[in-house]
């Protein structure tokens, strides 16, 4: 069962990939001559943004199905993290204090010397 299932997410792995490709090369040629109305280059933004984490996700889970189902569980919980922080960044961000940048960490750095 888990090695049918691997080889399902393996090929949807594949067909993502070339789709991917395409709208990567679509963004290229995009921002070299700048066909597309303003909609479609932030389309094809966001296509390339999440496509390329759900590539990431169905590749690791195919791999992954293939170990024992602790390394399943922790990957199913990593992509969750991943996918939490996509869409409630916000969220999570207001939830921790800012972190500092990094002038202003060179001059405590600086200072405490």
């Amino acid at each position: 069962m888990k090695k049918a299932l691997s080889k399902v997410f393996s090929v949807i792995g594949q067909i993502i990939a070339v789709v991917l490709v395409v709208v990567l090369l679509l963004d290229y040629i995009n921002d070299l001559y700048s066909f597309l109305p303003e909609i479609g280059s932030k389309i094809v933004d966001q296509i390339v943004k999440y496509g390329s984490t759900l590539l990431v996700a169905i590749i690791a889970m195919s791999a992954v199905l293939k170990t024992n189902m602790i390394f399943t569980i922790i990957m199913i919980l990593l992509i969750l993290a991943v996918v939490g922080f996509m869409f409630a960044h916000d969220i999570i961000v207001g939830l921790f204090p800012p972190a500092k940048s990094s002038t202003e960490s060179a001059v405590i750095a600086a200072l405490l010397l």
